[in-house]
């Protein structure tokens, strides 16, 4: 029997999820492919529960790791998976078993997987991966004839198939004069590098560049496919985006007030004192901490929803405690629901603004919440 009672929980509603990559899809050209990216537990959403709200609407799907990508296995699904990470040599046997896509970031890494493959008597797929200017992992475009020299010893490894060939943008948000110059240089940078090897009489499979925002801000970096990661939870580089393009964050989170009391002026809360009261305040202790996900970040910085209204934490969160600010909210008692993300009545808490307020990315919001806030899945029709 389902407990009425949860300390705290989050809420992913599957319909939302199934609406953004609609959405997204939308503001594509005809043609072009959809990755729904599900790296990092789907965002915290849950890999097994958003793999069945993509799967009638992605072509893709993205990962960073093995494990995950055998998660996506396990539900049943046979769409095509890219590992964007590495991969350990004694794992290629069952990424073949998988029938799984592998990056190939260098040649050395290229090498040893055609190594193993060969090993096997297998081909295994490969999408070659290109750095434009993030300067992590790729083959350098920074010159580009030895680029090219690099990238046709992979396309002429035995046992490795190319089916495709991508590169990752640094700033595709930013609105900057110079970030935005950066991006053309970066997808510029790119679609030569595809050129040359295309020129040379070489077969790349499927062309992609472009994440979220870049898919529906920079429309011509589409290319063969793009790969949706926050678009698909609703989330997004600003409130504007998440507007302009109709998307509806998929998750809730929730807590409960389970104790009640008051300060008075000098008085402190929390661990380091970094908040001392300048006022008689009443104050609720709410039942979630960094134990949770609840970073220690938001510390005197962010605000949680009781009864519809704002509340400011209060104090350094602790592991498994946050408390805030009730003086004005009269309702507030012990059980009361707090919503830390998610709406409540007219007000509402997204993690575009938590990230703001913490300096972070709107996905790292839902990334970290930690696996013992137990995830509840909805639907908008029950």
């Amino acid at each position: 029997m389902e407990r009425e009672y949860r300390r705290t929980h989050a809420e992913v509603n599957v319909s939302d999820i199934e609406w953004n990559l609609r959405q997204g899809r939308e503001q594509l050209h005809e043609g072009c492919l959809v990755m729904a990216v599900l790296k990092g537990d789907a965002y915290g959403h849950g890999i097994e529960k958003t793999v069945v709200a993509c799967e009638q609407v992605t072509d893709w799907y993205g990962v960073a790791t093995l494990e995950e990508a055998v998660r996506i296995r396990n539900t049943g699904s046979e769409k095509p998976i890219l590992i964007f990470g590495f991969v350990e040599m004694e794992d290629v046997e069952q990424v073949t078993d998988l029938r799984l896509t592998l990056s190939a970031p260098s040649v050395s890494y290229a090498e040893q997987l055609n190594l193993e493959a060969g090993k096997l008597g297998r081909k295994l797929e490969i999408h070659i991966k290109a750095d434009t200017g993030m300067n992590r992992t790729g083959i350098r475009c920074r010159d580009m004839e030895g680029a090219v020299k690099e990238a046709e010893v992979i396309l002429q490894c035995e046992y490795l198939q190319v089916t495709g060939i991508y590169t990752h943008f640094a700033c595709p948000e930013s609105k900057r004069e110079t970030d935005e110059r950066f991006t053309e240089e970066q997808f510029r940078k790119f679609v030569e590098f595809c050129g040359c090897l295309e020129q040379k009489g070489y077969s790349l499979g499927l062309k992609h560049s472009a994440s979220s925002a870049a898919g529906l801000l920079h429309p011509e970096t589409q290319l063969d496919l793009v790969r949706f990661g926050m678009l698909t939870y609703g989330q997004g580089c600003s409130e504007d985006y998440v507007k302009q393009y109709r998307l509806r964050p998929a998750l809730t989170w929730i807590s409960r007030i389970v104790q009640m009391g008051t300060v008075e002026a000098g008085e402190s809360i929390s661990y380091g004192r970094t908040f001392v009261a300048e006022r008689h305040m009443r104050i609720a202790v709410v039942s979630v901490g960094f134990g949770d996900g609840y970073q220690r970040q938001c510390s005197n910085k962010t605000e949680v929803l009781i009864c519809g209204k704002r509340a400011k934490v209060l104090g350094k969160v602790c592991m498994d405690y946050l408390i805030a600010d009730v003086s004005d909210i009269p309702e507030a008692a012990v059980g009361t629901e707090v919503v830390l993300l998610g709406r409540d009545g007219e007000e509402w808490i997204s993690a575009n603004e938590l990230s703001e307020k913490i300096e972070n990315v709107s996905g790292g919001i839902t990334c970290q919440i930690l696996p013992r806030v137990p995830r509840i899945y909805v639907r908008n029709e029950k």
